[in-house]
């Protein structure tokens, strides 16, 4: 049974209204994930003496961040014990995403390029 205009004349609306609202959503968990990016860098930076720090991956290429998104930030001038507790402290930045850090010294080439190519320095 086809519906009625009335009835598909409120299904538009509140449709157009969930995408609304999933829209800012959105855009405000991409808020939120580059503060705490920023938050992070700024930690890395001043306790331990971060020469670099770089967002990437789906916050810095501004992909839809799903609740299980993560924050992806490349570091240098760590040393290995630093690099170790540095891990362990930027978990503190967020309390809904994880952080993940990696070394650009030590990582892949092929993860160093994109990173170089796409990322954003913090």
């Amino acid at each position: 049974m086809p519906l009625s205009d009335e009835a598909l004349a409120r299904y538009r609306e509140t449709r157009r209204r969930r995408d609304a609202t999933a829209r800012v959503r959105q855009e405000e968990a991409r808020r939120t994930a580059r503060r705490e990016a920023r938050a992070a860098a700024a930690l890395l930076h001043a306790d331990f003496e971060a020469e670099r720090v770089v967002l990437f991956g789906s916050v810095a290429r501004n992909e839809r961040l799903s609740p299980h998104s993560d924050l992806d930030l490349a570091v240098t001038g760590l040393s290995g014990l630093d690099y170790y507790r540095a891990v362990a402290r930027v978990q503190s930045v967020s309390e809904t995403r994880s952080v993940d850090l990696i070394r650009l010294e030590s990582c892949r080439p092929s993860l160093r390029e994109t990173i170089q190519e796409t990322g954003i320095e913090l």
